[in-house]
Formats: structure tokens, C-alpha cells, sequence
């Protein structure tokens, strides 16, 4: 019995490399691959990224912006706000483009996808996928015992710019992580080893270590828990983007949940749960149950992709690549 196999993708090259995962590894090594230029352009994107938040952080003590950068204002001004907020995102998702183009001499499609386009239907197909599943989550949060879901009305006023501001605004960030991480560091990676449990590891390892530099006052406890919160899905990321050749799953992904977290739900206490419909109260009993909940619907979110793009019809055994 033959084995089964994957549908074929419209945008993959004419005889190219056998597999999704081969094409991404092919288009990392397109171009000027020498290690000091991944260095030097990662060295420059993250001081991109790093220089347009001071210049926001100084821009922000001046009394004309001071009470946009505090969150104070409602209605159109909230869209400046959140655009100073993520405005170093976009400075990083530009300074990508330039170094992959002056530095390495390759195209952005080349860093984030093995096929010949970026391929937006799959953004908005995971996109709506993570939405199911997030809704199943919320869902599930409400039937658990010791948690608590409650709906926090919002005043249509404040509440439709702020949707608007989201949905540019969180996709921005998203992307630009999604670029920088699983496009940029992880074909970096990509060169120097094909073992996908690495690679895997590795950037997700890498997407989490920001969020402790920009909490220096965690505790040894906090620490934990946010490495065990952002790690699995920084992999899960990875893994899409190896399996499927592309970041394209990933940035719908990565966005969608930003966004649900943002507007529906977030079990975050303070601000960044201020603004979402519903609102989760969780005693400290229940604490082990929603993580389980959170890592099942990781699993469910890959099944749906997969069952969508069949990625595991691909023996990985069989890549033109050792691991």
C-alpha cells in the first residue's frame, strides 16, 4: 500500500527540494549565507528594534505625547497609542527587509517561506483555526471548576477603536515576530543544523528569553511559570513553520491569539486584561488545570491544521536532509 500523499502545493517550484520542510531549508541557504552576516544582521534588527524604543521611550516624557504613551485617552487617540506602543515592531520588520536585502542579498519571501510567494491564504486559514480553537478553550475555561468567567461589558465608544487598533496594530507585532524568529533565526539556525527538535527548542528558547529582559522584577516562581507558558507555543510555532515551509501558519496563528487574548479573554491580571469581554478569575487549585487546558488546545490547534495540510504524510525520514 502506497502511502498517502500531501496535496500538492500550487506555489511550490518546479522540481524542487521533495519536501515543505526541504523548500524552507532551501531558502535559507539562497543567498549570502556566511555566519557572520546572520550575526550581524540579527545584531542589527534587535539594535533597530531596541533604538526606535528609546527614541519612543524619550519622545514619550514630552508633555505632548506624555498623555497618549499613558493609555489615557479614548476614541481615535487610542490608535496612537497603540502605534507608538508597537512602532519598534515595525522598525524590526523593516530592519529584516534591509538586512536580508543589503546584507545577505535575498528577498523577505526568501526569509519567511520556501514557496514563491508568501501565501496569505494560510495566515487567514490559521487565523480562523485559532479562533475555534480559542473560543473551545473559552469554553472549556467556563465548565472548569475554581475559574471563574465573567463578561466585562465595554462601551462601544471606547471599544471599536480600540478592535481597530488590534487588528492592525497586534498583526504588526505578530508578524514581526513571527519574521524575525521563525524566519530569520530560525534559517540562521537552519545552517548550522537540520535536527528539527533543536531548531524547535532553539528559537522558541530565544522568543521567550525577551519577555524576562523586559520583566526584570520576576520572581524565581514567575520565572517558571512564564517559561512553561511561552515555551510550548514558541515550538508549536516552529514546528508549523517546519512542517508547512513557511511562517505563514505561524504569523496567522501567533496574531489571532494576541488578538483573542486582547479583545475576548486573557487570564492576565491588570492591564493587559482590562480591555477584553470577558474577564477570568482563577483560584490557585485550578492553576494546573488550565495549563493542561492551555497545552490541549495547542494540540488541537495543530490536529486542525494538519488535517487541513496533512503535513505528517511526509516521512520525515525520507527529507534529503539528515537530521
Amino acid at each position: 500500500m502506497k502511502p498517502q500523499q500531501p496535496p500538492e502545493d500550487p506555489q511550490s517550484p518546479p522540481n524542487g527540494p521533495e519536501t515543505p520542510t526541504d523548500r524552507f531549508f532551501a531558502a535559507a541557504s539562497t543567498g549570502l549565507t556566511q555566519w557572520w552576516r546572520w550575526v550581524l544582521g540579527a545584531s542589527a534588527v534587535i539594535g533597530i528594534f531596541l533604538g526606535v524604543v528609546l527614541v519612543v521611550s524619550q519622545a514619550c516624557k514630552s508633555s505632548a505625547l506624555a498623555f497618549i504613551c499613558d493609555n489615557e485617552v479614548y476614541g481615535v487617540s487610542v490608535l496612537l497609542e497603540f502605534g507608538l506602543r508597537y512602532l519598534h515592531h515595525a522598525g524590526a520588520l523593516i530592519g529584516v527587509w534591509l538586512v536580508a536585502m543589503l546584507l545577505q542579498k535575498k528577498t523577505l519571501t526568501q526569509v519567511t517561506t520556501g514557496r514563491t510567494s508568501f501565501d496569505y491564504s494560510r495566515v487567514l486559514f490559521a487565523a480562523f483555526a485559532l479562533l475555534c480553537v480559542a473560543s473551545v478553550v473559552l469554553l472549556l475555561y467556563r465548565l472548569m471548576p475554581g475559574v471563574e468567567i465573567t463578561f466585562q461589558a465595554q462601551s462601544l465608544r471606547e471599544y471599536l477603536p480600540l478592535v481597530l487598533a488590534v487588528l492592525i496594530f497586534v498583526s504588526i507585532q505578530s508578524g514581526a515576530e513571527e519574521v524575525f524568529f521563525r524566519g530569520y533565526i530560525l534559517q540562521g539556525l537552519s545552517l548550522l543544523t537540520r535536527n528539527r527538535l533543536v531548531l524547535a527548542l532553539g528559537t522558541a528558547f530565544l522568543f521567550t528569553v525577551p519577555h524576562f529582559v523586559t520583566n526584570t522584577d520576576l520572581e524565581a516562581i514567575q520565572v517558571v511559570i512564564l517559561t512553561l507558558v511561552l515555551m510550548p507555543p514558541g515550538i508549536l510555532l516552529a514546528v508549523m513553520t517546519l512542517l508547512d515551509g513557511g511562517i505563514e501558519l505561524a504569523v496567522g496563528y501567533h496574531a489571532m491569539q494576541n488578538i483573542f487574548n486582547k479583545l475576548v479573554l486573557n487570564l492576565e491580571v491588570g492591564r493587559a486584561s482590562s480591555s477584553s469581554l470577558f474577564v477570568a478569575d482563577a483560584d490557585q487549585a485550578a492553576a494546573l488545570t488550565i495549563y493542561f487546558v492551555h497545552i490541549f488546545g495547542l494540540a488541537l490547534a495543530l490536529l486542525v491544521l494538519n488535517l487541513r495540510y496533512k503535513w505528517f504524510a511526509y516521512p520525515w525520514s525520507k527529507s534529503g536532509h539528515k537530521s
